[in-house]
């Protein structure tokens, strides 16, 4: 016996059979818990209650801002109807004009003298930090730099005390003359006028193109074309800011615009971060939307995000009722409505958007969810403290029960246990009392019925951990060991006795299985051996099945060997063969390779009949077994062809002298027929030597063929060696090669149809698509189908046939040649079968005419099994069916009919072909169909030439009819001649 590893049983105890579910009890009332506080989502309430308020905080923050926008920094309607009344003022009086409002012009420099009080008047009411005025003739455009006079004054705390003489503002674009005027110091990037290049033009195009909507369009106001201008910055300057600006008209014309603008560090003052967050992890952002979730950042507010965001990029936000960015910023964006309806700016939408880190904003969430997870965790220890307490409690009883019993005595006897004055453990203690009784005869009773089987059977168990064996009586007289003393055997000597088999035995392939083949002189078993494991425990039960496999073998010998001469068959040969040449490649060392055909078995038959043919296949069969040494493996291929394998030799002479033995057997050799005619044996072989000639199997196959091949063509009766040269310089044999494969290449091969006439209707019920070759020399079938079996290519003709036969039907049924109940009937080759990917392409090339396909297996083809089930398989998934071609002509035509199971048995035409003249064929097709009929197969009648056999074949209840009677074969699918179907109809008429 082997010892095998499994995977280990698990024990409960009484103690973990406690312990266990109460834990699980403590584990579900906590469960139950964070159940109900999921359920009713208390932490996301949490959750949602920090949002609400920093959105509402923020939405606050964007109202203040909003307002002082809207309502503060942007309204300047008074300050410019100042500014218009003095232009008005100085325009009227002559003093400047509006034509002339040029960089450095006087009229320029007494405008902006005038009104620079009113710009500063204008700062300081509206407490923006910058205020300004810049002076144009009308003209925004230019292809260079240009220069406008301007007047820009700031103030970089506009909450703070003002001086009386101005000296807490700064000029930033101020003429040089006013700077003296007006005693305020200028700023670092103060420069006299405000310059504007090319790429300012181009950004402020858009915003000096609107200002002209005021002077065409008379419902626009000067506000509608107000606009807020993006964050930039001063020349010179490295503060950023951002402005809101309105055109000067006067009498229908531009001639300046006026501006306020708010800077970034005043901004920051504002919009306090440190309101969103006691961490200060919040900030505010004033950005610019462009699409739906996406905003191009303006102004950032807050250390710890202009750290992580850069201050002009465009950003990305995800969610719906929760907005974030990059899944870990939330963010609260509220839009500012700074322009009204109908302007040129109310697409843009600025938003102010406050943002906090996503651990920030739920912080308190998570401590109470962390508290939460402790109080859990605490429920589950204390309840798997007390757990452990009770279940001590609880099983301490039992477990000293079982160590009380685990102490007695291992002899089988009555067992006296001492009561614990508990109810259910001293049942339980009475019930094994009451066991102990029963144990005592078990294994009696288990050898007893062994006995009474009909087969030999023995049983073992054996645990090595508890160093305990127990053996059925006689145990190893099943192995034919009769002096063995089991009654003291103990597990390590039973281990060891039982190893003395192992060579003897084989695994099946069930799981824990094993078959012994035990020999001895006068005896030959077979004893299956079966276990179960169970950690180091064993239970076993050995049978003897000596005449299971005896008879099994019996099968075997009749799949792999021919019925007629008791030789090896071909797929038996393959297997053989295929194993040598891949796995015992050892033992080939010098082997050829003999193919013998017989020369005169088709005169034999013809001559005397089939019965003498077979014997005289069965003689020739026995002279190869005779002259030939034992390790040859001979075979029957199919009718007359054999193959012997001679390998294992040291030198080609020592094959040489046993190929010698074997030509002087057959010359001596005379055979007696069954009808007492002696005959002597002619044969044709050929031989190829391995490994001189090739090391590849179908090579010394094809090659040997191909010896034989130019034996019967040069001259038959003799056994000639392959010559490699002979095999490629042979003309008649080159040429046909080439002829084939042009062949093969070029697909010279069409498919003619014949028709099969429905006996009762005279109808067409279908088509026999026969091969036609279209090249000009090889024009035989037969001789194609040799060809490819010498070229080891009947694969390619078998896929040919398929797809050109297809092709061509497909064709013709969808242009109305053929109706879609008429069958189409296919010769293919019995050992051959499509590739899947080529099945494949047929099914979604022809799928509905593959319904109409009928197979045609030849009757006189030696038949693959295992390609035949695999091409039923195809064909049921098609619903098609299967037809016996040439029933009649083979040597084994039952043996086909059983295994083929055809729906259709096409009658040869050799038993069809003077039918009308012949009792004994009649007699034979009569008995054809009734066996056919009553196993309700239809039956066909091939070759039908003249009308006295169409008669014949009609009263014999044949159901249908092929032949020239009725038309040849043709490429278009032919009517069938009038004349014949109107004889047909005519029988049917007298028969009624």
């Amino acid at each position: 016996m082997r010892e095998k590893k499994s995977s280990k049983i698990k024990k409960n105890s009484l103690f973990r059979r406690i312990f266990i579910p109460m834990c699980l009890l403590v584990s579900l009332i906590a469960c139950f818990i964070v159940g109900i506080a999921s359920y009713y989502d208390i932490l996301g309430e949490l959750d949602d209650n920090s949002r609400n308020l920093f959105d509402q905080q923020v939405s606050n923050r964007s109202h203040d801002l909003q307002t002082s926008m809207v309502s503060k920094w942007s309204n300047l309607d008074v300050e410019i109807d100042r500014i218009n009344a003095i232009t008005e003022n100085l325009v009227k009086t002559n003093q400047i004009s509006l034509e002339k409002l040029s960089h450095s012009s006087d009229d320029s420099q007494l405008l902006l003298k005038k009104v620079s009080g009113e710009v500063i008047t204008l700062l300081r009411n509206h407490g923006t930090t910058g205020a300004y005025i810049l002076l144009s003739d009308g003209q925004f455009t230019a292809s260079d730099t240009q220069h406008y006079p301007g007047f820009y004054v700031m103030d970089n705390d506009p909450e703070g005390s003002y001086e009386s003489g101005n000296s807490d503002l700064l000029l930033a674009r101020c003429p040089v003359q006013l700077i003296d005027n007006l005693n305020i110091p200028t700023d670092t990037s103060w420069q006299p006028s405000f310059e504007f290049r090319q790429e300012d033009m181009n950004k402020y195009k858009e915003l000096f193109q609107n200002f002209h909507l005021v002077l065409e369009n008379p419902d626009f106001d000067i506000k509608d074309v107000g606009c807020w201008l993006q964050p930039y910055k001063l020349y010179n300057s490295e503060n950023y800011r951002i402005s809101y600006v309105l055109p000067l008209i006067y009498n229908q014309k531009i001639y300046g615009m006026i501006g306020i603008d708010i800077s970034f560090a005043y901004l920051q003052k504002t919009l306090a971060y440190d309101e969103l967050s006691n961490s200060g992890n919040g900030g505010y952002m004033l950005a610019l939307q462009t699409k739906e979730n996406t905003y191009q950042s303006m102004f950032l507010n807050g250390p710890y995000y202009s750290r992580e965001i850069d201050q002009f990029s465009i950003l990305n936000v995800s969610g719906e009722n929760e907005v974030y960015i990059n899944n870990s910023i939330y963010c609260s964006p509220h839009i500012l409505k700074l322009y009204n309806s109908n302007t040129p700016y109310e697409s843009q939408k600025w938003v102010l958007m406050g943002i906090i880190d996503k651990s920030e904003l739920y912080g308190f969430t998570e401590h109470l969810m962390s508290v939460f997870y402790v109080v859990i965790a605490f429920i589950i220890l204390i309840g798997a403290a007390l757990s452990f307490v009770l279940a001590r409690f609880i099983a301490e009883p039992v477990i000293d029960l079982a160590r009380r019993i685990s102490y007695s005595s291992k002899a089988v006897s009555h067992v006296n246990i001492e009561k614990t004055n508990i109810i259910e453990i001293d049942q339980l203690i009475q019930a094994i009392e009451k066991m102990s009784n029963d144990v005592l005869d078990s294994a009696t009773r288990f050898t007893n019925i062994i006995r009474l089987a009909n087969t030999n059977l023995a049983g073992f168990e054996v645990d090595f951990d508890k160093d305990e064996l127990f053996l059925t009586d006689g145990f190893f007289d099943i192995f034919m060991m009769n002096h063995v003393d089991t009654k003291t055997m103990t597990p390590k000597e039973f281990k060891k006795l039982f190893q003395v088999f192992d060579n003897c035995a084989s695994p099946t392939q069930n799981a824990n299985e094993y078959i012994y083949h035990i020999q001895s002189q006068n005896e030959n078993i077979y004893l299956r051996l079966r276990y179960t494991q169970n950690q180091h425990k064993y239970v076993g039960l050995v049978e003897e099945i000596s005449d299971m496999i005896k008879e099994r073998q019996v099968i075997e010998h009749e799949r792999d060997h021919d019925v007629l001469t008791g030789l090896i068959n071909r797929r038996a040969f393959q297997r053989k063969m295929k194993r040598l040449f891949s796995i015992d490649v050892q033992k080939l060392k010098i082997a050829a390779l003999v193919m013998m055909d017989l020369d005169n078995l088709k005169s034999i038959n013809d001559k005397y009949g089939h019965d003498c043919g077979d014997a005289y296949i069965k003689g020739a069969a026995n002279i190869f077994k005779k002259f030939s040494p034992e390790s040859t493996i001979v075979s029957r291929t199919s009718g007359d062809e054999f193959y012997l394998f001679y390998y294992g030799y040291d030198t080609k002479e020592d094959i040489n002298e046993q190929l010698k033995i074997l030509k002087q057997g057959i010359a001596q050799s005379i055979l007696t027929l069954s009808n007492h005619k002696e005959v002597k044996v002619y044969l044709s072989g050929g031989i190829a030597w391995y490994p001189s000639d090739s090391t590849q199997f179908e090579e010394l196959q094809r090659y040997s063929d191909y010896a034989m091949y130019s034996v019967k063509h040069s001259g038959k009766g003799e056994i000639a060696m392959f010559n490699v040269t002979d095999y490629e310089n042979n003309s008649y044999i080159m040429k046909k090669r080439l002829d084939y494969y042009q062949l093969i290449d070029g697909r010279m091969i069409k498919y003619a149809f014949q028709p099969i006439i429905e006996m009762h209707t005279g109808n067409v019920f279908g088509y026999e698509a026969l091969m036609r070759s279209t090249h000009p020399t090889l024009r035989d079938t037969q001789e194609i189908i040799s060809l490819a079996k010498l070229e080891l290519q009947l694969n390619k003709i078998e896929t040919l046939t398929w797809q050109e036969a297809l092709r061509a039907y497909a064709e013709y049924y969808r242009n109305g040649d053929v109706s879609s109940t008429q069958k189409i009937f296919i010769n293919s080759i019995s050992n051959q079968i499509l590739p899947l990917f080529e099945i494949e392409n047929l099914e979604k090339k022809y799928s509905d005419i593959l319904g109409q396909v009928v197979l045609e297996v030849t009757e006189d083809e030696e038949h693959n099994k295992n390609c035949f089930e695999a091409k039923k398989e195809i064909l049921t998934h098609w619903n098609a069916e299967t037809a016996l071609d040439d029933y009649g002509s083979g040597y084994n035509s039952n043996r086909n009919l059983l295994i083929v199971n055809p729906d259709y048995v096409k009658i040869d035409m050799d038993l069809i072909r003077d039918i009308d003249k012949d009792i004994d064929k009649q007699k034979i097709v009569e008995n054809i169909v009734a066996y056919c009929h009553e196993r309700n197969k239809k039956v066909i009648a091939e070759g039908v030439e003249t009308y006295q056999e169409l008669t014949v074949a009609f009263y014999l209840n044949i159901d249908y009819v092929q032949g020239f009677y009725f038309a040849k074969a043709e490429f278009v699918p032919p009517v069938p001649d009038e004349n014949a179907v109107k004889a047909l109809l005519e029988l049917n008429d007298m028969k009624r």
